[in-house]
C-alpha cells in the first residue's frame, strides 16, 4: 500500500498529458521504464485501459461504477459463505449426512471440499513472494476464487487460476491508500476524494474479483475440458475390444495450441513448424501453460506486469495469445532448429526471459506486426530481428501441410526427394498416437503445473534419466534384431534366390535347423528382455522405498523432489512393462515412455483385450 501524499503524486502524473483512453494506450504501448503504468498507478490503467470496469474517461461516472461493482460483490460473498461462516444456522431438522442435492448440508460438504481443493495452489502460489505468503492474503485468494467458481460451476476450479488471480491482487493493493494516511484528513480536494474512493483499501478484494471475473470472460475457455464443459468420454469396453475406440472431442485448450502450431506458425514459419513435428514435441505440452496462466510462469513477475499492461491496452479480449505465443517461438527459433527433443522440451518449458531492451513486453509489438503480417516474409522479419539471422528460403513443394484432422485418422509423412537428404522422416504407427493420452487432463494439468521445471534436474541427479534412456536403446536394438530375424524375404521370380531355395530334403533340413535356430535366439532375447525387467523391477523397489521415505519427512522444500520421482517411477514402470512383454510395437511407445504423463496403465487401455496390464 502506499500513502495518500505518494498516490495523489502518481495520480497526478497519470493524468497530466492524457485526456481520453486512446492517449492512455498509446502511452503504455510506448513507454519504456516510466509509463503511466510504472509512474503512475498500474491498477487504475488497467481499470481504464482496458475497458475491464471504466468504459470510458469520464471521472465522474467512477464513483457509481465502483459501488455497483463492489455491493454485487459483498452480497455474492455473503450469500456463498454464509454457511461455511455460519454453519450453526443451518437447519437442525435436517440430517447432516443427508447427500440430497437440496441439503443445506451436502452444500457445505461440497463448498469444503471445493475451499480445500483451492487453498492447496494458494499455499503454493508465488512461494518466493512474501505477500503471497501473509494469511491475510491467501485468505483473499482464497474467497475471490472460490465465489468464482460457485458461480461459474460449468468450468469450476482448475489448477493456474489462482496465478491468474495473484498478479491483479498484488497490482490492486500495492495501489491501495493506507487507512492511516486516509484518516488524517489533511486532504480535502475533490480529487483527492475520488482517489480515496477509487484507492479504498477496504475494497481490495472486492476490485480484484471484478477484474479477474472481467479477464475470466475470455479466459475461461482456457481452462474448459470439451466445448460442453465436461470431462473427455472414456472407450468403451466394446470398442476396445475391437481394436477401436469411440470418437473424443478435444478440449478447447488443445484445438487452440494446434491451431497455433499447424496455422500460425506454419504460416510464418513451415521450418520450425515442421521441425517440432519431427520433434514430437506436442504443442499442448507447453502452450497450455504459456496460455493459462497468460505466460505468468515463464518471465519474472516485474517483468510479467509490463507484459500484461501492453495486452490489456492493446487487447483486452486477450485475441493476440495466440500470435504472442508465435512470436515466442521465433525468438527461440535457432536453438530449437538444433535441438533434440529433450533439449527443445526444456527451452520451452524453461523459456529464457529476454534482456532489455527487448523484453517480454516487446511480444505484445510482435504479435500486433505479425497480425497484419501472418506470412513466411512477416516470420522472416521477426527472426532477423533479434538474431539478424533470416531462415533460409524454403521450397514450395517441402512446405509442411498441416490441416486439421478429424480425431482416429492418422497421417502418413510424405516428403520431396530433396527433404529426404536434409532429414529423418518417419510414418506413424496405426497405434494412438501420444496425444490422446496427453489430451486427459488431470495428468497434463499435473505435469505442466507441478512437475515440469524440477523434472529435468531431478532426474539427471539421481541418474534416472539415463537409466531409462540405456533400457530404452536396449529395448530398441532387441526388436530390431528380432524383425531382422524374423521377417524373410519372398523369393523373387528370375532372381538367384529362386535357385537357392532347397528342393530336396537336405534343403528341408537345413530350412529346419534354421527355424530351431531363431527359436532359440527369440527366447534367448526374450528371456534377456525379463531379466532386464527383473533389475528395473529392484530399482524402482528402491525409488519406491526413497519415497516413502522422504513422505515421511514432507515439507515444501521435498514436495518438488516428490513430484519429480513420482513421474521417475512412472517412466521406470512403462520400461518395465516394454521389456516384459516383446508384443508392444516401440514405435510409438518409445516416444511415450519419454513423456512422463504416460503411465503403463493408459498404455494398455489402448491394447486388445488380450493384453493383461502389468502394474
Amino acid at each position: 500500500m502506499r500513502s495518500l501524499d505518494e498516490s495523489s503524486k502518481r495520480w497526478a502524473a497519470l493524468f497530466a498529458d492524457i485526456t481520453n483512453i486512446s492517449e492512455l494506450k498509446d502511452a503504455v504501448k510506448i513507454a519504456s521504464g516510466d509509463g503511466p503504468c510504472i509512474t503512475g498507478l498500474r491498477s487504475v490503467c488497467w481499470k481504464e485501459q482496458s475497458f475491464l470496469l471504466f468504459a470510458n474517461f469520464d471521472t465522474s461516472t467512477w464513483p457509481r461504477t465502483l459501488e455497483d461493482s463492489r455491493t454485487a460483490y459483498s452480497s455474492l460473498r455473503e450469500h456463498l459463505l454464509r454457511n461455511l461462516e455460519h454453519p450453526e444456522e443451518l437447519d437442525s431438522s435436517l440430517h447432516p449426512l443427508s447427500e440430497e442435492v437440496t441439503s443445506p448440508w451436502n452444500t457445505l460438504r461440497q463448498d469444503e471440499a471445493l475451499r480445500a481443493e483451492i487453498f492447496q495452489d494458494v499455499e503454493r502460489c508465488m512461494p518466493d513472494n512474501l505477500y503471497f505468503r501473509q494469511p491475510s492474503t491467501q485468505k483473499m485468494l482464497l474467497d475471490v476464487l472460490f465465489v468464482f467458481c460457485r458461480l461459474n460451476g460449468d468450468v469450476g476450479y482448475r489448477q493456474g487460476m489462482h496465478e491468474l488471480l495473484a498478479p491483479i491482487l498484488w497490482v490492486v493493493e500495492r495501489d491501495a491508500i493506507t487507512p492511516e494516511s486516509v484518516d488524517d484528513g489533511r486532504h480535502t480536494a475533490e480529487s483527492d476524494e475520488l482517489l480515496k474512493e477509487v484507492l479504498d483499501a477496504r475494497f481490495v478484494e472486492h476490485d480484484s474479483f471484478t477484474l479477474f471475473s472481467l479477464v475470466m470472460q475470455t479466459a475461461k475457455s482456457f481452462y474448459e475440458l470439451d466445448s460442453q464443459g465436461q470431462p473427455q468420454p472414456a472407450a468403451s469396453s466394446a470398442s476396445s475390444e475391437t481394436g477401436t475406440s469411440s470418437p473424443r472431442r478435444s478440449s478447447p485448450i488443445v484445438e487452440r495450441s494446434k491451431h497455433i502450431h499447424e496455422d500460425c506458425l506454419a504460416k510464418v514459419d513451415p521450418g520450425l513448424a515442421d521441425r517440432l513435428r519431427e520433434l514430437d514435441v506436442l504443442p499442448q505440452v507447453f502452450l497450455i501453460r504459456w496460455i493459462r496462466l497468460l505466460f505468468g510462469r515463464e518471465f519474472p513477475f516485474d517483468e510479467l506486469l509490463t507484459l500484461w499492461d501492453s495486452l490489456f491496452a492493446e487487447d483486452p479480449a486477450l485475441g493476440l495469445v495466440d500470435l504472442i505465443c508465435v512470436s515466442m517461438l521465433l525468438r527461440v527459433r535457432w536453438q530449437l532448429m538444433e535441438a533434440d527433443y529433450s533439449t527443445a522440451l526444456t527451452l520451452l518449458l524453461r523459456y529464457p526471459s529476454p534482456g532489455q531492451p527487448h523484453g517480454p513486453s516487446t511480444f505484445v509489438d510482435d504479435a500486433l506486426f505479425l497480425r497484419d503480417n501472418l506470412t513466411i516474409a512477416g516470420g522472416a522479419e521477426v527472426i532477423s530481428k533479434y538474431s539478424g539471422k533470416p531462415p533460409g528460403p524454403l521450397q514450395p513443394e517441402s512446405r509442411p501441410s498441416t490441416p486439421r484432422r478429424k480425431p482416429g485418422y492418422i497421417k502418413k509423412t510424405s516428403v520431396s526427394q530433396p527433404q529426404q537428404e536434409k532429414r529423418f522422416t518417419r510414418v506413424r504407427s496405426p497405434l494412438t498416437s501420444p496425444a490422446r493420452f496427453i489430451q486427459q487432463q488431470g495428468g497434463l494439468e499435473t505435469f505442466l503445473q507441478d512437475a515440469a521445471r524440477g523434472f529435468y534436474d531431478q532426474g539427471e541427479k539421481w541418474g534416472v534419466n539415463k537409466a531409462v534412456r540405456d533400457a530404452v536403446d536396449e529395448v530398441k536394438k532387441n526388436v530390431q534384431g528380432l524383425q531382422q530375424s524374423a521377417v524373410v524375404t519372398p523369393p523373387v521370380r528370375g532372381t538367384q534366390a529362386l535357385s537357392r531355395l532347397p528342393h530336396d530334403e537336405g534343403g528341408s533340413i537345413q530350412v529346419a535347423e534354421a527355424t530351431r535356430a531363431m527359436t532359440a535366439e527369440l527366447q534367448r532375447l526374450s528371456d534377456r528382455n525379463k531379466t532386464l525387467a527383473k533389475m528395473l523391477a529392484n530399482a524402482m523397489d528402491n525409488l519406491l522405498a526413497q519415497q516413502r521415505a522422504m513422505a515421511k519427512e514432507s515439507s515444501p522444500e521435498t514436495e518438488s523432489t516428490m513430484e519429480a520421482l513420482n513421474l521417475a517411477i512412472s517412466k521406470i514402470q512403462l520400461v518395465k512393462v516394454l521389456l516384459e512383454d516383446s508384443d508392444l510395437p516401440l514405435t510409438e511407445v518409445q516416444q511415450q515412455v519419454q513423456e512422463p504423463t504416460i503411465t503403463a496403465a493408459q498404455l494398455r487401455k489402448d491394447q486388445p483385450s488380450s493384453t493383461t496390464a502389468v502394474m
